[in-house]
């Protein structure tokens, strides 16, 4: 009997093929408020994994404040045929199997100046945001509002005519309609603020506006934050009172519950927070309203299968696992979960880029998102699905991130892929990268790679010391038409005067639980590792999750006694280094470096190690004076260089060597993913 996620259900009148939602998102592919081929080809691919619904993110309605850069714009006709050409191949392309709503978006004090066009942005009142760096927004007039009403309602028309199946309305992650609903950011006297009614009242004149524009059949639902997340504002018990509200006014088919806003300090969506962490909110409010609730955030796949199946949510909702795999849907739906390419919650090359404005959404672990348009073939296919014309024997050397990726294209497109590894299992840094506090996620990308590498025949050879003489001879007997070389990063050379009897100890022997280390302890390097390192060390000796938990059901401690439990180690930890942090993004370096700070791990800013002694480290600043920081271990975290002795060793030697992934040029598992799939793809 099928799940029932997979089956049919309805958003009022609109009958979808399963229960799975692509959630809106932020991705930075319209052409200046067009349909481009871009969001053409993206899409396309999403709708190949049949989703029962695709909604289409920061669809923009107000025609005087409006970005360029951000979504797609529906506040004028002449849009229309491009939406409708995205609505087409949306349907066509899913053999009818999904439907695709446009989300309406205004991000009231969430908007900066520039961005749109040098005018003010608008807002309830006039509060300024950390968000845009504390631009004051203009307060709205009423005229102003009655404005911005007509606005959606004219956008909901546009919409309906170019034939889309339905709309979602954003008042979620404090943007436009949730500033009205928060006391925080709506201060207004008049019949828009103060009362719970009067703070409602906006919303309620945009549904009004939009359905008297599309009429009572096309499907209109709300995307909810289940929880502000930001003092004063609204907490979950207050938007199950807004929830209510929406549900009993007859005019809304379905709530979307997310999280909190953009400015919150709590992170939300980086693998920090553990899965289904924010599944209560979704179902709190499924039991107060009587729409279909939908709930996103944290939520895996079989967790999704087991509220859904219990009827304590009706839909569920997914956004980065739509950038990580486009056949999420279909692939969850005949339960090969083994081959489901998972988000892992690292926010690098998706939330990071939306925050720095470097770059347009991608996915770490799926190198052609967003690039589709630009890999893609004449009939429509990504090269890592295309056969190539002539098969190869290719030898790969390091079963890391970069000899996987390859391993797994290369085979997919009809080669024959063997990889030798000296260690005994696959993950290479990736392994080291999984093992500080909340970071174990990153190995949902190892397990993925090396299963449906495993499944298309990759033959792993682990404990293997690649030689080169061993190369050269299988290569010159025709078992070889290819090697590639994968190797990694190594420790970078360290020449720093030492005390004899000095302790010292490498970062990732420090992660990996090779090397122990004494009651201080100084980290030399503020770079990602280093900091995670100084993470692992400082939280040792803290109760674990499972611990506090027992804590709290039993009574052991006032809670305030348990936060001091889980913010005091066993270990003296401090780090030093040029910039604390640096390497890690955005969307995780805040939280991070939050929770150092609350286990009291002392900082060494703008330094660098000039001695290790016996007792202590000697540091020097950037003006050359120098200090003293006592240790009992020190700890190294300077850098890795290019693994590039094997290379080096067989270049010239045979024929079709190449050198790809960190190995090349160091750097970051992004690059080495990248290199990976570009030489793969021309092979």
């Amino acid at each position: 009997m099928a799940k029932r996620l997979y089956s049919a259900a309805k958003l009022g009148n609109l009958e979808l093929s399963n229960r799975i939602v692509m959630a809106p998102m932020g991705l930075g592919y319209a052409d200046k408020g067009n349909v481009s081929e871009r969001v053409l080809e993206f899409f396309r691919q999403r709708a190949k994994g049949q989703p029962g619904l695709i909604v289409v993110g920061g669809t923009q309605v107000d025609p005087k404040r409006y970005t360029n850069s951000a979504g797609l714009h529906c506040f004028d006709e002449k849009y229309i045929p491009g939406l409708k050409s995205l609505i087409d191949m949306v349907h066509e392309e899913s053999g009818g199997k999904t439907k695709i709503f446009f989300q309406f978006l205004h991000h009231g004090r969430y908007s900066k100046q520039k961005d749109i066009g040098g005018v003010e942005a608008a807002a309830p009142s006039a509060v300024p945001s950390p968000y845009t760096k504390f631009e004051v927004p203009h307060a709205l007039t009423k005229e102003e509002i009655k404005e911005i009403v007509g606005f959606y309602g004219n956008a909901a028309r546009i919409a309906k005519e170019a034939g889309v199946d339905g709309i979602e309305i954003c008042t979620n992650s404090g943007y436009l309609i949730g500033q009205f609903f928060s006391p925080v950011t709506n201060l207004r006297e008049d019949e828009y603020g103060g009362s719970f009614e009067n703070r409602m009242r906006f919303y309620f004149e945009v549904v009004d506006s939009m359905r008297d524009a599309v009429g009572s059949d096309l499907a209109i639902t709300t995307r909810l934050g289940g929880t502000d997340l930001i003092p004063g504002s609204n907490t979950l018990e207050d938007v199950v009172e807004i929830a209510k509200a929406i549900s009993d006014c007859g005019k809304i088919d379905g709530l979307s519950i997310t999280g909190g806003w953009h400015e919150s300090s709590v992170p939300q969506v980086t693998m920090e927070m553990p899965w289904e962490a924010f599944s209560y909110l979704g179902r709190t409010i499924k039991d107060n309203v009587d729409i279909p609730v939908m709930m996103s955030n944290r939520l895996g796949i079989e967790a999704a299968e087991k509220y859904v199946e219990m009827g304590a949510l009706d839909f569920a909702v997914f956004a980065r696992a739509f950038l990580a795999d486009p056949d999420f849907a279909k692939k969850a739906s005949e339960g090969k979960y083994d081959e489901i390419r998972y988000c892992i919650g690292c926010n690098q090359k998706c939330l990071d880029r939306l925050l720095t404005g470097r770059g347009i959404v991608g996915c770490l672990a799926n190198v052609s998102c967003g690039l589709e348009c630009d890999y893609i073939n004449d009939e429509k296919v990504l090269p890592d699905k295309a056969l190539s014309n002539k098969k190869e024997n290719i030898l790969v050397i390091g079963a890391g991130p970069s000899g996987m990726e390859f391993a797994r294209i290369a085979s997919a497109r009809g080669h024959k892929v063997n990889i030798w590894d000296n260690k005994d299992k696959a993950g290479g840094t990736m392994i080291y990268a999984a093992m500080p506090p909340r970071r174990k996620d990153i190995s949902l990308l190892t397990n993925y790679l090396e299963n449906v590498c495993k499944k298309q025949g990759v033959e792993f050879t682990f404990s293997k010391e690649a030689k080169a003489d061993e190369i050269i001879k299988l290569c010159s007997e025709g078992k070889y038409d290819r090697v590639v070389i994968a190797t990694g990063t190594k420790q970078a050379k360290i020449n720093i005067p030492t005390e004899e009897g000095a302790d010292v100890v490498m970062a990732l022997d420090v992660l990996s639980g090779k090397a122990l280390t004494g009651r201080k302890v100084l980290v030399c390097g503020g770079g990602a590792v280093g900091t995670q390192t100084a993470l692992k060390l400082a939280e040792e000796g803290t109760p674990s999750a499972e611990a506090i938990r027992s804590f709290m059901i039993f009574g052991m401690d006032e809670p305030d006694k348990l936060k001091e439990l889980m913010n005091k180690g066993v270990k003296e930890v401090s780090i030093s280094g040029g910039k604390i942090g640096k390497g890690l993004g955005p969307g995780t370096k805040f939280s991070m470096m939050e929770r150092i700070g609350q286990l009291g791990v002392k900082k060494y800013k703008g330094t660098h190690v000039a001695e290790i002694k016996k007792d202590g480290v000697v540091l020097k600043d950037e003006e050359g004076n120098t200090s003293f920081a006592e240790a009992d271990t020190v700890v190294l975290a300077l850098g890795a260089e290019p693994n590039d002795d094997l290379y080096k060793s067989l270049e010239n030697k045979i024929e079709n060597l190449h050198l790809i992934g960190n190995a090349k040029e160091g750097g970051h598992i992004t690059d080495a993913m990248e290199t990976a799939y570009d030489l793969a793809i021309g092979i």
